[in-house]
C-alpha cells in the first residue's frame, strides 16, 4: 500500500532497566535475570531468540535457473533451527581477516578530529525504553557527521552543534524524538483505507500504551520503523514529540505545558527524577507517517560475542565483530548494541562473579547470556586495562593460538552512552545524577577529575552477552518534502528470519499506482554479510499471473558487507501510470546459494505465555511472493506459511521488507507497442519475423492520452543489436532482418512518459494457420482424416509433405481430435493446430422390455466408441410430444408409465467437449408392448 510520507525477539526482548538512581541499584538488579549458573545461561539472541537464518544465492545461478524440488522443506528447517544465524558469522577466514585489520588503538566519537558527534545522554524514564533511546543516540550521531544531512540547504551553513561542548558553538544541539519511535511500535497502524490497516504492535488485554512502552523491545526495531517512513523527528516539530506525557483536556485534545512529573530523594531533598508515566503518552495518528530525515542504510554487525559451531551454549571471542563496530566508528557512526545487565552472576562451581566495578565503572558479563538491555557504542580503547573490571577478562582467550595476537592480552573496552541519566545534564535527563563515569574516567590514565557522574561506562570487548549490533546512515533531510513510499510492511518484527538454499529463491512485492510516479529509488532487507542482490522492476499485465508477468524496466546488482536495510538508486528511473501494477523482484546470493529473508512477529499465544505485546502482521493476495521449487507462491497462502514456519497464533508473519520510492507526476499515461501488421484479421501483434519477409512496423501507442506529449523525446532500441536494423520515426519504427535467428526485445522510453517493450522472434518458419472443412465428423471405428484448409500468413503455395506434414491425434474414437501441422523445416518456431470433433455412430434401439408401469430400454452398446451417454426419448404412441432422459449406460429403466399404453422410443448417442454435449444421429423410432 502506498503511504505519502511528509516530513513535516522473543527471548531477546531487551527488558530496560527504568530507574537508574544509586538508591534503586539493588532494587534494579533484582528485575534484571541474574544467572544462577553460567555454564547453563540464557543462550544469546543471535543463537536463541533472534533465529536469524542465513541468506544466500551464488552468483554463477542464474534467477531464471531450475529448482532442487526441497527449497520449501529447505527453508522451513533453517527457519526453526535456533544456531542458524546469518548475522554472526564467526568462520575461521572472517575472523582472521578481522585480526589483521588495523584501527586507531582508541576513538571516541565526543571528539573526533576536534568536532563532537555525540548528542548528550539522556534518561529513558519511566519507561523500558533503552531500545528506543539507544537507536535515537545511533541516528544523531550519523547525521551529526554528515556534513550534507547537517547543514541549510538554502544557506549551506552548519545547522547542528559539533563543538566539544554542544551549544558553545550558538548552534541547536540535536535532538530527535525517541517518544515517536517507541509510540508507533506499540501502536497498530489506524488507517481505513490502507489494505493492511489494523497491523502493527498489540496490548494484552487491560494494558494501556504505557505497559507497551514497558515491554523492551529490540534495537532491530528502529530500523524496521524507520525504513517504514515512521520517523526518525526532530522534537523541535511540535512538542508533542518531546519524552514526556500531557493531560488530556475535555476536548480530546492533550496538553503538553504542564506535565506531571515523578520526583525523589537526591542528597537529602526532594527533586524532580522524570515525567509520570500516569500522564497521557499518545500521539495522534497524523504524526505516524512524517519523518525528519530518510534512512538510507542499516548496517546489521556481526556480534564479538559469538557462539561455538558445536555448543550454542558455549561462548567464542569473534574479532570480525570487533573489527565490524570498530569500522563503523571510525566511519563517524555511533553503534546501537544489546547486552545482559546483572549486578552478578554465578560460576559453575557456585562462586559469585561481580560484573560491575563502580570504582572504574567497567562492566563485563562473564557467561553468555541473553540481552536486557541497549546501549550505544560511542568509542573505544584498545589499552584499556582488564584489571578495572569486577571480574577480570582471560587475558588469553584462545590459548590454543589459533589467533594469536587478537586479544590485546585480554585489554580493551568499548566506550558506553547509557540512557539513565548524567550529573552532567539537568531535569529530565539528570535522574538522580550518580551513575557511570566520573569526569576524566573516560581516556587514560582514566582516573577521575571531579565527583560528577557522565552517564557513560566501558564494557570489556570480550563481555559474554552482546549481541545485535547495528549503526545507521540517513539518505537526505526530509523536511518540508513528501514523496511516495509503496510499501506493504508496517509490523514490527521480533526478528528477521531468513535461510539458504541450492534451489532459486526469489522474492517480489507487487504494488499499484494511486498517482502517476516516478520510482527513483527501492529498498530492501538482506540478513547475511557478503550478500550479493539482484533487483528486477516489471511493468505488469493488468490481469498478471506472477510478479515476472510483464515489462522489464529496470534491473541491476548490488552487493554488502553487512546484512541490514538497503536502499539502491534506480539507474533507470521507471514511469508508472495511474492504476498501473508493478513489482520489485529481489534475487539474493551469498557463498553460492540463495538465500530468502521474512519479518517475523509474536503471536497472540506466544506473547500472553510471556506476558508481553504480540504483533499482528496482513498479508493480502497479489501483495507479496516467493519463488520456491520452481514456481512463484503467494505469499498470503496461510498453508505456505504454516510450511514456513508454523502458524498456530505463535508467529505473526509480514509482508517481505520491499519498498518503493517514488515523486508524484502529473502523467496518467500507459505505453504500449503494437505490430502493424494483421492479414484476415488473424495474428494481432504478431511478433515473428518469417524469412520471406523480412521487414516489420510497430508503433507506440498511449493509453490515457491521444497524443505523444509535444517536442517529447522518443528512443527506440532493441536488445539485440545484431539481429535488427532500426528506421525510427517518433511514434513508429521498422525493423530490418540481418539474418539472425533468435529472441529479444523491442523498447520505446519517452521522456516524460515511460517505457514499454515487448519481444521480438526472428525464425524461418513460414506461419499459417489450419482448420477442417467439417467441424463434425462420425464415428467409424478408423482413424479419421478430414478435409481441411490452411490459411498462410503470406500467400504462398504450401504443398502437404513438402513444407509441413500433417499430425492427427485423438481422430478415432469420440470427442476433440487435435490437428497438428509439423513443418518439414529444421528450425520451428511454433505447432499451428486445429481441430475437429468425432460424435457417436448413429443409435439403435435393441429391446424394449414392459413392467409395472415401468419400461426398460436396452440400446446398442457404443462403449467402444468412446461417447459419454445416450439420450433417450420416449412418448405415448400417437402423441405428438417427446419426453428426454439421459444415461450414462446402454440400459435404462423408464418409470411412472401408464398401464395399458403403448410407448414410441428413439435414442441417440452423444460425447462431451468442454461442458457441450455433441450428439449423434437418433435411432429408428420402436414401439413397445403395452406397458402392465
Amino acid at each position: 500500500m502506498k503511504r505519502l510520507v511528509s516530513l513535516v525477539t522473543i527471548a531477546t526482548m531487551v527488558v530496560c532497566m527504568l530507574v537508574p538512581g544509586t538508591a534503586m541499584a539493588e532494587s534494579r538488579s533484582e528485575h534484571a535475570p541474574v544467572v544462577a549458573d553460567g555454564s547453563s545461561s540464557t543462550i544469546s539472541g543471535s543463537a536463541n531468540a533472534t533465529d536469524r537464518s542465513s541468506s544466500t544465492i551464488d552468483d554463477s545461478v542464474n534467477a531464471a535457473g531450475g529448482s532442487s524440488g526441497m527449497t520449501l522443506q529447505e527453508i522451513s528447517e533453517q527457519l526453526s533451527d535456533p544456531s542458524n544465524d546469518p548475522f554472526d558469522y564467526v568462520d575461521d577466514e572472517a575472523r582472521l581477516q578481522a585480526a589483521e585489520e588495523e584501527f586507531p588503538e582508541r576513538i571516541d566519537l565526543r571528539d573526533f578530529d576536534g568536532q563532537n558527534y555525540i548528542t548528550p545522554v539522556k534518561n529513558q524514564g519511566p519507561f523500558g525504553t533503552c531500545w528506543g533511546f539507544a537507536a535515537i543516540a545511533a541516528a544523531e550521531s550519523s547525521i551529526l557527521s554528515n556534513e550534507e544531512l547537517n547543514k541549510d540547504e538554502k544557506t549551506g551553513k552548519q545547522l547542528y552543534s559539533t563543538s566539544l561542548k554542544q551549544g558553545e558553538d550558538g548552534l541547536t544541539v540535536l535532538d530527535m524524538s525517541e517518544k515517536h519511535l517507541a509510540y508507533f511500535v506499540v501502536t497498530p497502524l489506524d488507517d481505513p483505507g490502507n489494505p493492511q490497516d489494523g497491523e502493527g504492535t498489540y496490548l494484552n488485554d487491560g494494558q494501556k500504551v504505557q505497559d507497551g512502552l514497558n515491554n523492551g523491545g529490540l534495537t532491530i526495531l528502529s530500523s524496521n520503523s524507520f525504513a517504514s517512513g515512521i520517523g526518525p523527528n526532530l522534537e523541535s516539530r511540535d512538542e508533542c514529540l518531546q519524552y514526556k506525557g500531557g493531560i488530556r483536556q475535555k476536548d480530546g485534545t492533550i496538553d503538553y505545558s504542564h506535565p506531571d512529573t515523578d520526583w525523589g530523594m537526591i542528597d537529602g531533598e526532594w527533586a524532580r527524577l522524570t515525567y509520570s508515566d500516569e500522564d497521557d503518552w499518545s500521539l495522534d495518528e497524523s504524526w505516524r507517517m512524517k519523518q525528519s530525515y530518510v534512512l538510507k542504510e542499516s548496517y546489521m554487525l556481526p556480534s564479538p560475542s559469538g557462539r561455538s559451531e558445536k555448543d550454542q551454549y558455549e561462548y567464542v571471542y569473534n574479532p570480525a565483530g570487533t573489527a565490524a563496530i570498530k569500522e563503523q566508528l571510525n566511519q563517524k557512526r555511533a553503534v546501537e548494541i544489546a547486552f545482559c545487565w546483572a549486578n552478578a552472576v554465578y560460576s559453575d562451581d557456585g562462586e559469585k562473579l561481580p560484573t560491575i566495578n563502580k570504582d572504574t565503572w567497567a562492566y563485563y558479563m562473564p557467561a553468555p547470556n541473553g540481552g536486557n538491555h541497549a546501549v550505544t557504542v560511542v568509542g573505544y580503547d584498545d589499552n584499556y586495562p582488564r584489571e578495572n573490571f569486577a571480574t577480570k577478562p582471560p587475558a588469553d582467550m584462545f590459548p590454543d593460538g589459533r589467533h594469536e595476537g587478537a586479544t590485546n592480552g585480554g585489554n580493551g573496552a568499548w566506550l558506553i552512552k547509557n540512557s539513565w541519566g548524567s550529573g552532567e545534564e539537568e531535569f529530565p535527563n539528570k535522574d538522580d545524577g550518580t551513575w557511570g563515569l566520573f569526569q576524566g574516567q573516560d581516556k587514560a590514565p582514566y582516573e577521575k577529575t571531579s565527583d560528577v557522574h557522565t552517564g557513560y561506562f566501558w564494557m570489556s570487548y570480550y563481555d559474554q552477552s552482546l549481541e545485535m549490533p547495528e549503526a545507521l546512515s540517513f539518505d537526505k533531510s526530509n523536511v518540508g518534502k513528501s514523496y511516495i513510499l509503496d510499501e506493504h510492511d508496517y509490523m514490527p518484527v521480533y526478528e528477521m528470519a531468513g535461510a539458504t538454499t541450492e534451489g532459486e529463491t526469489a522474492m517480489a512485492n507487487v504494488f499499484t499506482a494511486e498517482y502517476g510516479e516516478k520510482l527513483e529509488q527501492i529498498s530492501f532487507f538482506t540478513a547475511a554479510p557478503g550478500t550479493k542482490i539482484y533487483y528486477t522492476v516489471y511493468l505488469l499485465q493488468d490481469e498478471f499471473k506472477d510478479p515476472t508477468d510483464g515489462t522489464i524496466v529496470s534491473y541491476g546488482t548490488e552487493e554488502y558487507k553487512y546484512g541490514g536495510f538497503h536502499k539502491v538508486d534506480l539507474k533507470d528511473p521507471a514511469m508508472i501510470a495511474r492504476g498501473q501494477h508493478y513489482s520489485i523482484v529481489i534475487t539474493e546470493v551469498v557463498d553460492s546459494k540463495y538465500a530468502i529473508n521474512m519479518p517475523i512477529g509474536l503471536g497472540k499465544e506466544t506473547a500472553t505465555e510471556m506476558d508481553t505485546t504480540y504483533q499482528k502482521g496482513i498479508v493480502n493476495e497479489k501483495e507479496s511472493y516467493v519463488f520456491t521449487d520452481g514456481e512463484w507462491k503467494d505469499y498470503s497462502d496461510k498453508a505456505l506459511q504454516e510450511k514456513l514456519l508454523g502458524r498456530e497464533d505463535k508467529y505473526e508473519f509480514d509482508n517481505f521488507p520491499i519498498k518503493g520510492y517514488c515523486t508524484e507526476t502529473n502523467n496518467d499515461i500507459k505505453m504500449q507497442i503494437k505490430f502493424d501488421f494483421t492479414p484476415d484479421g488473424h495474428f494481432e501483434n504478431f511478433c515473428t519475423y518469417p524469412g520471406a519477409m523480412n521487414k516489420g512496423t510497430y508503433y507506440v501507442t498511449l493509453v490515457g492520452s491521444s497524443d505523444l506529449p509535444k517536442d517529447a523525446e522518443v528512443k527506440w532500441s532493441v536488445t539485440n543489436d545484431d539481429m535488427f536494423t532500426l528506421e525510427p520515426d517518433r511514434d513508429e519504427v521498422t525493423l530490418t532482418v540481418k539474418g539472425i535467428e533468435g529472441e529479444c526485445y523491442l523498447e520505446c522510453a519517452i521522456d516524460g512518459v515511460g517505457s514499454a517493450r515487448v519481444p521480438v522472434l526472428v525464425t524461418d518458419l513460414i506461419l499459417f494457420r489450419i482448420y477442417p472443412y467439417l467441424d463434425e465428423h462420425v464415428y467409424t471405428g478408423k482413424p479419421i482424416k478430414p478435409d481441411y484448409n490452411v490459411d498462410s500468413m503470406y500467400k504462398d503455395n504450401l504443398t502437404e509433405g513438402k513444407e509441413y506434414v500433417l499430425k492427427l491425434e485423438n481422430n478415432v474414437k469420440c470427442g476433440k481430435a487435435k490437428m497438428t501441422a509439423l513443418p518439414n523445416q529444421p528450425k520451428v518456431s511454433g505447432e499451428p493446430t486445429g481441430s475437429f470433433i468425432i460424435v457417436p455412430a448413429k443409435a439403435a434401439v435393441k429391446k424394449l422390455t414392459p413392467g409395472k408401469g415401468s419400461l426398460k430400454v436396452t440400446a446398442k452398446n457404443q462403449k467402444k466408441s468412446g461417447l459419454t451417454g445416450y439420450e433417450i426419448s420416449y412418448k405415448i404412441k400417437g402423441s405428438k410430444k417427446w419426453k428426454t432422459t439421459t444415461s450414462t449406460k446402454n440400459m435404462k429403466t423408464i418409470k411412472n408409465l401408464k398401464k395399458g399404453k403403448k410407448y414410441q422410443i428413439r435414442v441417440r448417442g452423444y460425447v462431451k467437449v468442454g461442458g457441450k454435449k455433441h450428439y449423434g444421429a437418433w435411432s429408428k423410432v420402436k414401439t413397445s408392448k403395452k406397458i402392465k
